[in-house]
């Protein structure tokens, strides 16, 4: 498959924003309003990019939602600009890791280099500090669970 170079720059750009909000969520010691604004920022991110990436790539990787992420662009800055401390981290613990694994599935069958600049970190779909489980029932994101704002993804 022929890729155009801003398809490999958005998968990069998606590759290094989920490194970034992996390593926040590991290192986790800034005040929890700083690491919400920090996490909800590398998601902005991630639905901006996300648009970028050609059907055709994303197909071969079903179990992420990827047309649900440009609503998460939509719902992070116009309908919910202060989404809740526990719907941020809960995406970035659950979620991240999925789709980071995804991005780099997708690098690897395309032969992309690692263009973000960030160290590779071991991939992992454990949910650190055990705050949403596995994904909910039947597969599906943990976010449809209980909280009064959620996240599209």
């Amino acid at each position: 498959m022929s890729v155009s170079r801003s398809a490999l720059e958005a998968l990069a750009a998606v590759r290094a924003a989920c490194h970034a909000i992996e390593s926040h969520v590991a290192h986790g010691n800034a005040p929890d309003a700083l690491l919400q604004d920090a996490v909800r920022m590398r998601l902005v991110e991630i639905a901006a990019a996300v648009p970028a990436l050609p059907q055709e790539m994303v197909v071969s990787e079903p179990e992420i939602p990827w047309a649900r992420l440009g609503d998460l662009l939509e719902s992070l800055v116009q309908r919910h600009p202060d989404p809740s401390a526990t719907v941020v981290i809960r995406t970035a613990r659950a979620e991240v890791p999925r789709l980071r694994a995804a991005v780099e599935r997708l690098a690897a069958r395309l032969g992309a280099a690692d263009t973000s600049g960030t160290p590779q970190a071991p991939l992992t779909t454990e949910v650190a500090g055990g705050a949403c489980g596995a994904a909910g029932a039947g597969g599906q994101p943990c976010l449809a669970s209980s909280s009064s704002v959620s996240l599209p993804w």
